[in-house]
């Protein structure tokens, strides 16, 4: 914790690039030991949202997803998928971030600089 008991938190927001796809990230709250996340994503085949929060290993951060997609067929699927970020560094305005985005036995490579909210 830090000083007077309150824990520092820091709030991102940003784009994940992905080789062919992108995701925007409304919220990436990072805390002392734990993240939380908010974003929403297009693709061909409709719209996603995702939420989920993961702990901070220090060396590694991992978030668990709750991904919901909204096809253009009226059809709504959730699935769960996992972000992992290898790599993390937060600045003063920013915070570069190199993971990959894991989900049906798939894995995406991603990296991001994200701006301070």
């Amino acid at each position: 914790m830090s000083k007077k008991g309150m824990d520092k938190v820091d709030v991102f927001r940003g784009t994940l690039y992905f080789d062919d796809w992108e995701v925007y990230i409304d919220r990436l709250i990072v805390r002392e030991d734990s993240m939380s996340i908010e974003g929403t994503g297009k693709g061909e085949f409709g719209t996603l949202r995702f939420t989920g929060d993961g702990q901070d290993t220090y060396a590694k951060a991992f978030l668990g997803l709750e991904v919901t997609y909204e096809m253009f067929s009226d059809v709504t699927q959730i699935d769960i998928a996992l972000i992992s970020l290898e790599k993390y560094k937060i600045k003063k305005k920013s915070m570069k971030i190199k993971g990959y985005w894991e989900e049906d036995g798939e894995s995406y490579e991603f990296k991001a600089k994200l701006k301070r909210w």
